[in-house]
């Protein structure tokens, strides 16, 4: 690592602009904001076993989720919303509109993979358990929203809330707000340009993952989400993602892990950090199990044994059977 004393002072203007242009980004993406206190991941056992022995989670593919238009159609209304906003007066920063409109439109960005984990804010809810774990060795994995958000912060990982209604207004209001904050920046167009162009893009394209029919709004969904080729801005980090691949319901799924992007090398050396528990509240056995007891006398032998401390083991109150 640069000593700090080391660096030039048009490096340093450098980190101030990258700094400053990504508490823009920031601000902006607060409209994905997840307002819960904990997030819940639907599952079975054997999806538990391997979250909890690997402290990893799993971000699939999103061309194989549920609703399969999601991102096509998040692409369109944003081909839309561009066009009212190509003919608008961004001062000195036209260029940057310019730029994205014609870089979203050349490229296949409809193609783009990005990798997903969904949750739920909805907790021992019995639509999830319907949907995402109705046999009898179903669980919901209940984690802390705020330790976990920050965590995976801290790897390229970013988590946002799916937005089903009004996607037109929110998509205008976030360029608006980006560009109001952008004209308050005290440096030179030439200084700032790439930077930014990049941050909008960036925006713009998580707008698109995040959209969702609102016939699956009841889902309360919270993703988990990265994107293949994600340019990161510390050439100190180098992350070597694993592309792995499973069944299920007669498909064949690219997954990544999480656990790809937090054992990350930093100046040479494997993060310490990476042994870090995930942070597992709660573990609520399905409603439709039949063998409370053994299931509950498993899950506890198996968080002993990866030493996981203070996590409830509860069955679910709904007097549901699949």
């Amino acid at each position: 690592m640069e000593n700090s004393k080391d660096i030039s002072p048009k490096q340093k203007r450098i980190l101030n602009i990258l700094a400053d242009t990504n508490k823009i980004k920031d601000k902006v993406k607060k409209c994905f904001a997840v307002n819960a206190e904990e997030v819940v991941h639907y599952t079975d056992l054997s999806a538990l076993i391997s979250i909890v022995k690997n402290n990893s989670l799993w971000l699939s593919d999103y061309r194989f989720l549920n609703d399969t238009n999601e991102f096509r159609d998040g692409y369109k209304i944003l081909l839309k919303v561009l066009k009212k906003f190509s003919k608008q007066d961004f001062g000195k920063y036209n260029m940057v509109m310019k730029e994205a409109i014609e870089s979203i439109e050349q490229k296949n960005f409809s193609e783009k993979i990005f990798y997903v984990c969904s949750f739920s804010t909805k907790k021992d809810d019995l639509n999830q358990w319907r949907s995402y774990a109705s046999s009898e060795n179903g669980v919901a994995i209940v984690f802390d929203k705020n330790i976990m958000q920050n965590k995976l912060a801290n790897f390229f990982i970013d988590t946002h809330s799916v937005i089903y209604e009004n996607k037109e207004k929110k998509l205008e209001k976030i360029i608006t707000d980006f560009f109001a904050n952008l004209s308050k920046l005290d440096y030179e167009f030439e200084e700032v340009f790439i930077y930014v162009l990049q941050d909008l893009i960036e925006v713009l394209l998580t707008f698109c993952i995040c959209c969702k029919d609102n016939t699956f709004e009841s889902e309360s969904e919270v993703r988990f989400i990265v994107s293949q080729d994600r340019t990161y801005k510390s050439p100190n980090r180098i992350v070597d993602v694993n592309i792995k691949h499973r069944m299920s319901r007669n498909k064949i799924i690219p997954y990544i892990e999480s656990q790809d992007f937090y054992q990350f090398k930093e100046g040479g050396k494997i993060d310490m950090n990476s042994s870090d528990k995930l942070n597992i509240k709660e573990i609520i056995i399905s409603p439709n199990c039949n063998n409370e007891s053994l299931i509950k006398l498993g899950i506890e032998s198996l968080l002993i044994s990866n030493e996981y401390k203070d996590v409830k083991i509860t069955k679910s109150k709904i007097p549901f059977r699949g």
